[in-house]
């Protein structure tokens, strides 16, 4: 729990529209992926009750996707800034070579993108809200079978 920063329960209650495709087809199903989440409890991090976060997830087959008005136990990372990456172009007419896995790294992340507007859009959720990245390994719904046992663990861990 070192690398962490935040640990929280809230309810997942909306999905902004960040103008993807993918992202309007979960609004019409009451689902998000890069939701807000309204902070019901505090285990670690400077997050205050009621306040909302935003969650900005890597598109990977770790995805987790929410359900809008269900409960859950997030392990995130504080994110501060998005860039966008400077890919190499001098080996221009190859194959470039796929990039790096996404990660945080003090707070950044590069975004390995072509639209210069989608690292705006996600700025701008960062002025609005703070941030934190999960994934489907590091969040859980509270109604999961493996949240009681979880809880568990965090109370021994924190004593």
């Amino acid at each position: 729990m070192k690398k962490l920063t935040d640990v929280i329960i809230g309810t997942a209650i909306i999905n902004p529209d960040l103008d993807s495709q993918f992202d309007k087809s979960l609004n019409a199903k009451n689902k998000g992926i890069n939701v807000l989440l309204q902070v019901e409890s505090v285990i670690k991090g400077d997050v205050k009750l009621k306040e909302k976060l935003f969650i900005y997830q890597f598109q990977t087959n770790c995805t987790q996707i929410f359900q809008i008005g269900e409960k859950y136990l997030i392990f995130g990372e504080k994110i501060e800034k998005f860039t966008k990456a400077k890919i190499n172009k001098k080996n221009s007419g190859e194959l470039s070579p796929p990039p790096p896995p996404p990660s945080v790294k003090n707070g950044l992340i590069e975004l390995y993108t072509h639209e210069k507007e989608e690292v705006k859009l996600l700025n701008d959720q960062i002025l609005k809200y703070k941030t934190i990245t999960t994934d489907q390994c590091t969040s859980l719904s509270v109604d999961s079978k493996g949240f009681p046992t979880t809880m568990s663990y965090l109370k021994t861990a924190n004593n």
